[in-house]
């Protein structure tokens, strides 16, 4: 057996952290528009409960 069947490669390739990014910051921004918020208040996320 060779090292490589012996082992898995534990490192997370770049395109899974990519999209579980993308994935999260998407969420993020539904979840401010759904709760009323603008995406684009004066150069900042801006969502209704913070201020």
């Amino acid at each position: 057996m060779s090292q490589a069947e012996a082992e898995p490669d534990p490192t997370l390739p770049t395109a899974w952290i990519v999209m579980f990014l993308l994935l999260v910051l998407g969420l993020g921004a539904a979840a401010v528009l759904f709760v009323g918020g603008d995406l684009i208040a004066g150069g900042f996320v801006q969502a209704p409960f913070l201020f």
